[in-house]
């Protein structure tokens, strides 16, 4: 079995492996909740301005005027599901360090029991010693007893 310090030396890497990635996972959720605003923010004023255009067209417009709307509207579209597909992929790359960080917070756990295993196992042996030396003490008294009487 490791040395009482690999074991924790091993622990430390793990927590810092574990925290480093707990703080990447944080910061792509803190991502990807930026770029779905961003993408709301783009189906909002998509919206905005398709209701613009039907106004404009109940009102009368020039086919120039009509043309250029639907151009714009369908730029709006395309950077729409540029945006869906950004979202998506942070969304992935999330999953990804939420796997990864689960892995490593296992590793870790695994080598803290491992630490409790062998202290636990230490303190053992050390019942088990001070029990023999308490018993050999034990067993001089009841000698010398018997050779003074």
């Amino acid at each position: 079995m490791a040395t009482k310090s690999a074991l924790e030396a091993l622990i430390d890497i793990a927590k810092k492996n574990s925290d480093a990635l707990a703080k990447r996972l944080g910061e792509s959720v803190e991502e990807t909740r930026r770029s779905q605003e961003k993408m709301n923010t783009l189906l909002q004023f998509r919206q905005d301005y398709s209701e613009r255009l039907t106004a404009a067209m109940h009102n009368g417009i020039t086919p120039d005027i009509h043309r250029n709307y639907l151009v714009f509207i369908a730029k709006l579209d395309s950077a729409v599901e540029s945006q869906k597909r950004d979202v998506s992929a942070r969304e992935q790359l999330s999953k990804n360090i939420k796997a990864e960080w689960r892995e490593s917070e296992k590793k870790r756990l695994s080598f803290t029991t491992l630490e409790l295993r062998q202290l636990s196992s230490e303190q053992k042996k050390e019942t088990k010693r001070e029990q023999k030396s308490s018993d050999e003490q034990a067993a001089r008294i009841t000698l010398n007893k018997k050779a003074t009487w």
